[in-house]
């Protein structure tokens, strides 16, 4: 099986819930509905010798049993080229609580994941996968890297000022149990992010995270400080800032900055144009923790 076929099945799975969420005359003669969001693109890189095209998804696609509060959904983060498929495939059981809040059972998107992610996942998704490390759960950079099984309980709510979200895993094939916690809440202007993770089995390791982030006009601007001590990868500071200098016209730039001496930082700078309100087309050129300059151009899509 080739990669790109690893991933196949969740891709498409999305795709049907984007189509049928979208045919509402279709969704309403059946005793269920469907729905979707997140970001689905395909683009070309020489970041890695002998990669070149590459597709990426950040998304989930939902079933809802009509009338009732349960659902079904499945999700995919992560990247596939002819070299590599490093990516997490999400399948849960989920229940809406009439109070507000879900419930999700099975392979669980982690916490952690959910709050100050890193802006290379949004300008230049294969750095931001190639990072994982140092950015994601553990859970999540097992299942890319280490053939971690994990498959636990979430539990997420959101107010108008406020999102909050809980997991637990267990990875019995490592012996290991990961837990998070993610808030993140407006301060003014600004918007706080942070996250916390413990796992534990042969010793306990924790991580966290932190994001400030805001707009000021056509600026957009954070800071970020990640802490990954349960995957072990460098500790780092992130700066990142885009401007629209005409409609329609974005330019961006990320600079991560290891906290230790001895380590190259990772920059990358892209200029993007929406084709549409929902989709764009980008380009960029990077360079991770001192590597040569690769370039970057892919089309991306949002729902």
């Amino acid at each position: 099986m080739s990669p790109v076929q690893n991933i196949q099945p969740s891709l498409l799975a999305i795709a049907i819930g984007v189509a049928c969420s979208a045919s509402s005359a279709f969704a309403q003669s059946l005793p269920f509905s469907f729905g979707a969001n997140g970001r689905l693109g395909a683009g070309y890189t020489d970041e890695v010798s002998g990669a070149g095209v590459f597709f990426f998804g950040d998304a989930t696609s939902r079933l809802s049993l009509n009338n009732t509060t349960l659902g079904f959904e499945l999700g995919l983060y992560g990247l596939a080229n002819a070299a590599d498929t490093p990516h997490e495939t999400y399948g849960t059981f989920t229940w809406d609580f009439a109070q507000g809040g879900k419930l999700l059972v099975g392979v669980t998107r982690p916490a952690y994941d959910s709050f100050a992610v890193s802006a290379f996942d949004a300008l230049l998704p294969s750095l931001g996968v190639a990072n994982t490390a140092a950015t994601r759960s553990q859970a999540t950079y097992g299942a890319m890297y280490a053939g971690f099984l994990p498959y636990g309980l979430r539990y997420e709510a959101a107010t108008e000022k406020m999102r909050f979200a809980a997991s637990i895993a267990t990875v019995p094939n490592r012996d290991t149990t990961i837990s998070g916690l993610g808030l993140a809440f407006p301060i003014g202007q600004v918007t706080l992010e942070s996250a916390l993770e413990v796992s534990w089995g042969s010793s306990t390791e924790v991580a966290g995270k932190v994001q400030l982030k805001g707009a000021l006009g056509r600026v957009n601007a954070g800071l970020g400080l990640y802490l990954p001590g349960t995957v072990g990868g460098p500790e780092l500071v992130e700066v990142f800032a885009s401007f629209a200098p005409a409609d329609k016209t974005t330019i961006a730039g990320v600079l991560q900055v290891p906290l230790h001496g001895g380590s190259d930082p990772t920059i990358g700078i892209s200029a993007r144009y929406d084709l549409s309100p929902s989709a764009g087309f980008s380009v960029g050129i990077l360079s991770d923790a001192g590597a040569d300059a690769a370039y970057s151009a892919y089309v991306d899509w949002s729902f």
